[in-house]
Order: structure tokens, then sequence, then C-alpha cells
């Protein structure tokens, strides 16, 4: 008769034939308030295999609890397969906070395949928000190719910036290489970034109904031959919408004839016939950026460096019909552009940039009707003889106490807007 442990060992095979459950998930149960925590290569490579299998991740949220450095020896293609429209796309769906955390030494080479990013192709509902990819990174693909993303089917990406170079045949883009429907908000691109042509320095191409608001480029962008080629778009169709955007990088395109297409400081080819969006409250240095743009207005370099920039910038930002349903994880002030008199040569960044990463922060949220009270990494002191009202955004109560420690999370505390991120 077959005993027991044989019969095991005939299932499992000697040890398991069970494939092992990617170890980031267990680190949370992906609920808003218990996240997946994602702190190695090895988590990012098991998401990559996890999205790549069919699970997108949806309505599910992940953090970076850490800088991510690959060495060259990890399979990882990009998280997600892009198809030729979103229902045959495996896309991540999910919440992916990098915490401003940075991601570095990462190397796409990529040849043959619809989309190439760190994530490959983001799908509805997708939000990519507070990541960091360093000079060290490279994105090398053919067709939608971005350093955040190479496709979005309808998703936003926000407060992310990258320094890395990017290259491409066509819809090629800094962030993102084709954006079909959402947004890429309060990003910047500073790397290097070219193509045969359809590139741009945030975004390679627009369609649908798609908003970049509050970006800014110094990449170099580079279109090879005659075609689309811009410095924070290459080409838009729809209803797509440029806003509060300002480009100093330099464009260097071939004007196409045959098209009338010709390099543009903001966006280089918007059909008439297809294009319905439009272009506000931009700027550039013609001077850097080596072209010209009619739809957007110029400054000299030293405008670009005073607080007139910014205001304009932000008074165009802040219109009610340009923010694109911001996430209850966006410090309203974070999205301002500012000065700082040692970063980006004097020109505007936007204040999260300053911010290091896995860093705990507050703002008010509405008025002042607040108690005072300190954050101490995950810990809430009242520093009054009041105790502190806590509550989810939703409205949900949380605690009333004059000493807590906060799970990750966003809260809102007597009034006041609390984010804790470690």
């Amino acid at each position: 008769m077959l005993k027991i442990p044989a019969l095991l060992s005939v299932l499992y095979g000697g040890t398991t034939a069970l494939a092992a459950p990617s170890e980031f998930l267990t680190t949370g149960t992906g609920s808003y308030y218990d996240p997946y925590r994602l702190s190695r290569v090895q988590h990012l490579c098991e998401l990559a295999d996890e999205v790549r299998q069919g699970n997108s991740f949806e309505g599910k949220y992940l953090v970076l609890e850490s800088d991510i450095t690959f060495d060259g020896s990890e399979d990882f293609t990009g998280i997600g397969t892009a198809g030729e429209d979103t229902y045959n796309s495996r896309s991540f769906c999910g919440d992916f906070n990098g915490m401003l955390y940075t991601v570095s030494s990462l190397r796409l080479n990529t040849d043959g395949v619809s989309a190439t990013g760190l994530f490959n192709s983001l799908g509805t509902g997708a939000y990519v928000h507070h990541l960091r990819l360093d000079s060290s990174c490279s994105v090398n693909g053919s067709r939608n190719t971005g350093g955040i993303a190479g496709i979005v089917w309808d998703g936003i990406i926000e407060f992310c910036s990258s320094q890395a170079t990017i290259s491409g045949t066509m819809h090629v883009g800094g962030i993102v290489g084709t954006l079909h429907a959402g947004a890429i908000q309060h990003c910047v691109s500073a790397g290097n970034v070219s193509a045969t042509k359809s590139v741009g320095g945030i975004a390679g191409t627009l369609d649908g109904t798609s908003y970049v608001n509050g970006c800014y480029n110094t990449s170099p962008v580079r279109a090879a031959s005659p075609g689309a080629c811009g410095g924070i778009v290459g080409e838009a169709y729809g209803r797509a919408v440029v806003a509060a955007c300002y480009n100093i990088g330099r464009v260097t395109g071939r004007r196409s004839e045959e098209f009338d297409i010709t390099p543009a400081a903001i966006i280089s080819d918007c059909p008439v016939p297809v294009w319905t969006g439009e272009e506000k409250g931009c700027c550039y240095v013609e001077s850097y950026s080596g072209v010209t743009d009619r739809a957007a207005r110029q400054f000299t370099a030293e405008q670009m460096r005073s607080a007139t920039s910014a205001d304009y910038l932000n008074r165009t930002l802040y219109s009610t019909d340009l923010l694109v349903s911001p996430s209850p994880a966006a410090i309203y002030g974070d999205m301002e552009f500012t000065l700082h008199p040692t970063l980006n040569s004097g020109f505007p960044i936007m204040k999260w940039e300053i911010k290091p990463g896995g860093s705990a922060v507050t703002e008010t949220f509405s008025d002042k009707r607040v108690s005072t009270f300190v954050i101490e990494g995950n810990r809430l002191i009242a520093t009054g003889d009041d105790s502190v009202s806590i509550f989810t955004p939703d409205g949900r109560f949380v605690a009333e106490s004059a000493d807590i420690y906060l799970a990750p999370g966003i809260y809102i505390a007597n009034g006041q807007k609390i984010v804790i991120t470690r």
C-alpha cells in the first residue's frame, strides 16, 4: 500500500512541485493601509512576472520601501506586455507609490516588442507616482518607448522624474512613449531622448482624451528623420491637452515637407482635422530649445529664472478645468512650480523634487482650524492639551489620541492633511 509520505513525494516532487509565491505578495494584503511592499530588484522582477501571467493588480496598492539598484544580471524586461489594444495587453492597473525613492542602473534593451519602459504597459485605473529614475538608467526600444512607461492605455503618471537615456524608433518620450488616455502630471524629464521620429521630452504621442499638465523638460530631444519632434510632446491627436509646461531642452529635428511638420518647443505636430485639444499656459526659452512655438509664451533665460515664469505656470496649473482627478496622495503644494538657487540651473522646479525618499510630510488641508501636532516618522504627537481626531480622506474615523502610531497612508487630522510614508 502506498504510504502518505510517498504520495506527497509523488505529488510535490520530493520538495515541492508548486511554485513559491512571489515574496513581495507576503509583505502585505495589497490594501490601502496594508500595501504590498517592494524593497529589492527581486520584487520588481516578481511584479513583472505576476503581470505577465495576467495579474493586473487592479484595486491593489504597492509601495517602494527603499532605493532600487539593478546590477545587470537580472532577467527584467519591464512590467506588463502591450498588444494592439488594451484588451490584448497585460497591463499593470494598480497603485504604485514610489515613495520618492530612486531606481538606478536599469538597463532595458528590447527589439521588436510593442512597448518598452519600467512599466511596458499601464491599463485602466493605473496610478504610478512619486518615482525617480536616475542618470544611470537607459531604456532602448522600438515603438512606444518611455522611461516610466512605454504605453498608457488609460492611467495617470504623477510626481515622477527621469534622468535616463531614452531611445527608440517612434512614439518615444522621456516619461511615456504613447499616452492613449489619462494624464501625465507634475513630471520631469532631464536625461536624453532620441528617436527616428514622433519623439517628445515628456511624451512621444498623445491620443484620445489625454493630458500633460505641470511638466517640464530639460532633456535634449532629437529626431533622426523628418517627423514630429517636440520639447514636451512629439505629436497630439484627439482631445489631447498640454498645459502649464515648459521646455528648455534642445530640440533637434528635420522639417517634414510632406506633412508640414516642424520641430517645436512644446508640441510639434497637432493635425487640425484630428486634434481638438489645446496648448495652454506653456512657455519656453528659444535660445535653449533652438526652436519657436507660436502657441506658447517665450521667455528669456533671465525671465525663466525669475518668479515671473513660476507664477505664470502656476496660474494655469491651478485652473480648475485642467487638474485631472488629483489623487489624495498628492500634496497640493507639491504641484507648484518654485525656484531653487542650486537646482536646475535656477530654472523652475516643482516642490516635490526637494523632498528625500521615504520622508513623512504634512500640509494644511483646509483652513487654520487645526490642533498643533508634530509628525515623527509614523508617530503623531499632539503638542497641546487636546487629543487629535484622525480620519481617512473619505471620512472614516481612525482614532482620537494625543500620541499614536499610524500605518503608511493618507489621513485628515483635525482638518490637516498628513501623509505617512514609513
